[in-house]
């Protein structure tokens, strides 16, 4: 229960007892910015202009704060609102510090955890990791409260068509982005395989789950994958394709693996999240129900897998895998079996490069640095709250307005060193500036809230038994309608 009878957030800090909570406006009640659902915040809560804002994470209930994504938006959130910053500048002499409520992203808590965000602290804006099914049902489901959502990750073809008032936008861009690059990496995984195998024919499964993602990249795939000379449905009729599809509300993993093992296929391509790559999932399943044949130096039996962009976010487990591998001595060299679509990252890398020094000095050598996407929303919302002006209540028409004053201009790049000029530039109503982030120069289409990725490859080397992710090794080319690079992780696949 709140405590009644506030006038501003400094008059809950003694109520709270330490514990960090607003002053809700709507009714001057203190309530706590802190929940089972939402359990981290960060920032100068007391201060009685501080601008809330939530963000969600995937997050281990163990360690929470030890996470990738909070780091990114942290390290954004010390530089824009920090001891060198205190926030954005208010009327006269004031500064507005930032306060970032974090919530547990996992989708038995997100509808509790946004109604904590909406309802209980009425953020005007959320940073959100969500899946874009979770994000449409709980914009859906606040629509009442005016707030803008960021999403740091993923749209779909259904959030970019929502009726939103132009208050959802995405870092990232929609599945069918990364078709392209899937045709042309199954065209070299098919060569590579055909070569390595001695065969003619191949037998490629696809899976995929029900989540809208999912669904709509394996959509997108079917329309344009071909491999054998023929497109899916061909092959299908040929016995040489199916597809497998996980029922996330039921998911049975194991069984969906065993069928894929039924089947022998020689390549396996993952339009597919985390079911596919978690512990205990279906490439897990594979690999331990691949019975019958013990792989030679080279694995040639066990299937060749094309992992999806959403793989891509988390590969822990494939790499353990492959260092398993290695030390089971089954052959010095089964990274040569995978290969994932991602989205790349930017050509020029010098933002991304400065981005990853300043995270490592931050949180550590260990910290993930691809993980840019989450550090440039914490500064595209940050901007855009500034954009909207001073005018209270703060509200998520009013950013979505000042995000729309980030697209077109001036071109400013994200980073501690041009925070003062680019608050500069946006002081004059209505005058505009293109924000830059390190995934590069991507524009947003204003009319969806959307952008347009990239395609790229990665891949895993393995030398001296120690196994490497490199990344953006070769790039989609819209222009050559090709993959364009070079490929460090084995011979044979490119060109």
């Amino acid at each position: 229960m709140g405590i009644v009878d506030c006038t501003t957030n400094q008059d809950c800090v003694k109520p709270g007892a330490g514990a960090p909570y607003r002053c809700r406006p709507s009714d001057h009640t203190c309530v706590r910015l802190e929940s089972e659902e939402c359990p981290l915040s960060y920032g100068s809560s007391g201060d009685p202009n501080a601008i809330f804002f939530g963000a969600f994470a995937t997050l281990n209930p163990a360690d929470p704060e030890t996470n990738s994504t909070i780091w990114a938006h942290r390290l954004a959130l010390e530089e824009l609102s920090g001891d060198s910053m205190d926030g954005l500048p208010g009327p006269g002499a004031t500064r507005r510090p930032l306060v970032m409520i974090v919530c547990n992203n996992d989708a038995s808590v997100v509808e509790t955890a946004l109604a904590h965000l909406a309802d209980t602290l009425e953020v005007p804006a959320v940073l959100a990791t969500l899946k874009p099914s979770d994000l449409r049902r709980g914009f859906e489901a606040h629509a009442d409260r005016d707030i803008f959502y960021l999403s740091p990750v993923v749209s779909t073809r259904t959030l970019n068509g929502l009726n939103d008032n132009g208050r959802i936008w995405h870092m990232l861009g929609e599945p069918a982005d990364m078709a392209p690059t899937y045709v042309s990496l199954l065209g070299l995984a098919e060569k590579y395989e055909k070569a390595r195998r001695d065969v003619t024919t191949l037998r490629v499964a696809l899976v995929t789950t029900t989540d809208a993602y999912d669904r709509d990249l394996s959509n997108a795939l079917s329309l344009v994958l071909k491999f054998n000379g023929k497109d899916l449905t061909t092959n299908e009729a040929d016995g040489n394709y199916a597809g497998f599809t996980v029922d996330t509300t039921d998911p049975q993993l194991l069984d969906i693996a065993t069928s894929i093992v039924t089947y022998r296929p020689h390549i396996v391509i993952s339009a597919a999240s985390e079911s596919f790559t978690q512990t205990s999932g279906i490439f897990e399943h594979i690999e331990s129900e691949w019975d019958g044949e013990i792989p030679n130096s080279e694995n040639v039996g066990r299937p060749f897998y094309v992992l999806s962009p959403f793989n891509a976010g988390d590969l822990t487990g494939i790499k353990s895998k492959i260092n398993a591998f290695i030390r089971g001595a089954t052959g010095p060299t089964p990274n040569r079996r995978f290969v994932g679509v991602s989205v790349a990252g930017a050509a020029d890398l010098t933002l991304q490069n400065q981005y990853a020094t300043r995270l490592r000095t931050r949180f550590g050598k260990d910290a993930y640095t691809d993980s840019g996407n989450y550090y440039d929303a914490t500064y595209f919302l940050t901007y855009a709250i500034y954009g909207a002006g001073t005018a209270e209540p703060l509200t998520g028409s009013g950013i979505a307005r000042g995000m729309n004053r980030l697209l077109e201009g001036q071109r400013f790049d994200v980073g501690p060193d041009l925070i003062l000029d680019v608050q500069q530039a946006l002081d004059k109503d209505d005058d505009t500036i293109e924000l830059q982030g390190t995934l590069g120069p991507r524009p947003f289409d204003p009319k969806t809230g959307g952008r347009l990725d990239e395609g790229s490859v990665l891949c895993f080397s393995a030398e001296d038994s120690q196994v490497t992710l490199k990344s953006d090794v070769l790039r989609y080319d819209r222009g050559s309608n090709e993959l364009v690079g070079d490929f460090p992780c084995f011979p044979g696949f490119y060109p």
